[in-house]
């Protein structure tokens, strides 16, 4: 089990329950991931640059940097969101270090975000903190308003090295973790690894009992990281990172061994195929897992049942053979087919579908999830 409801005073310190309060006593399950002693195109991210921003990756980091443009930009974002399913906190983990914006017009962030919605750290203009953005709109934290730690060093501090209180040099590489329950309503917990290893809770947003609208609009959202320049100054502003992870805590018994790291969901739809032709290529170094779906079709041949093959790549393995009955041919509609599997397909080269038989016009959805191998 991957959570186990636990009373109060059980011993289960704080940083190790989740938001909804139970202990999380096994592995979190990771859906989103990036490793950045991989090259770029190892990770299945997108980047975007404008005004000479770039994102390089070099001895076992990325650095995502402006330039000296006065207006520039850089943003590594994840393909893959997280999938939030009520009552399981979604978290978010990752190193980061930021150099130090020398004017207003400055924003680096580093977390689990869109451009409508997220929560991420890091600085606005001149000043660091934290991010919550809602719809668009957004609600910035300064760090002397931080409300669990000040992470300044000061006396009573947690964050610590040797039992010493400590202030974060958010210019070297740190370990942050960002948890959130939802339910429209719950908790967001910022979090920093300290020297002495363990987890220092900086700052809480109280949502409950505060609003009639949830805190963000969509809980599901992509690891992104931004380094923007707006009409500043020349300072070249970088982000700095060498790992990316984030899932939700639930339990793993559904689910492989081997489904455990780094699971990406995918949803397959063609509407009108043609006789041949490739759905979906698997990513290098992983496999996809077809769970289900559906089939909408019409079979206008009056005596030749329909076949669809559905192949691992071009002539590849069969991985299914799709029956649609002749003199399918509906006035208004087709015939829908639901595609039931007891057990995921596995495919590791690609989605690829023939029309071996029958005069068939169809649309096809197919779901499952890309993990490793």
């Amino acid at each position: 089990m991957a959570i186990l409801t636990v009373p109060v005073g059980d011993g289960v310190i704080p940083n190790d329950r989740c938001i909804f309060g139970a202990g999380v006593v096994n592995s979190r399950l990771s859906q989103v991931m990036a490793q950045w002693e991989l090259e770029l195109a190892q990770n299945t991210v997108t980047v975007l640059t404008t005004g000479g921003g770039s994102a390089t990756q070099g001895a076992g980091r990325l650095d995502i940097a402006t330039g000296v443009a006065v207006s520039a930009s850089a943003k590594v974002t994840t393909n893959q969101a997280v999938h939030y399913a009520p009552g399981r906190e979604i978290y978010c983990q990752f190193t980061a270090g930021f150099s130090t914006p020398t004017s207003s017009g400055a924003e680096l962030r580093a977390g689990l975000f869109d451009t409508n919605d997220g929560f991420f750290i890091g600085y606005h203009g001149t000043s660091i903190g934290l991010t919550r953005r809602s719809s668009g709109v957004e609600t910035f934290t300064p760090i002397m308003e931080f409300n669990a730690d000040p992470l300044d060093g000061t006396r009573g501090s947690k964050f610590t090295r040797n039992g010493v209180s400590e202030a974060v040099a958010w210019g070297f590489l740190n370990i942050y973790r960002i948890r959130y329950g939802w339910l429209g309503s719950g908790q967001a917990v910022f979090e920093i690894m300290a020297p002495d290893g363990h987890w220092v809770k900086f700052h809480v947003i109280g949502q409950p009992n505060t609003s009639q609208s949830p805190s963000i609009s969509n809980p599901s959202l992509p690891i992104t990281f931004e380094a923007i320049k707006s009409g500043s100054d020349s300072t070249d502003l970088h982000i700095f990172t060498s790992s990316w992870d984030a899932g939700t805590a639930e339990d793993p018994a559904a689910f492989n061994h081997e489904d455990l790291k780094g699971r990406q969901y995918v949803a397959l739809h063609k509407s009108d195929l043609s006789a041949t032709g490739n759905l979906y290529t698997v990513s290098p170094g992983r496999v996809l897992r077809l769970t289900g779906g559906y089939i909408c079709a019409t079979n206008t041949s009056e005596t030749t049942t329909g076949i669809i093959l559905i192949r691992d790549g071009l002539g590849g393995t069969v991985l299914m053979p799709i029956l649609i009955p002749a003199s399918t041919k509906q006035v208004t509609t087709n015939t829908v087919l639901p595609i039931q599997l007891s057990t995921a397909l596995q495919v590791k080269t690609g989605v690829y579908f023939k029309i071996v038989s029958g005069d068939i016009r169809c649309s096809l959805m197919l779901t499952g999830y890309e993990a490793t191998y």
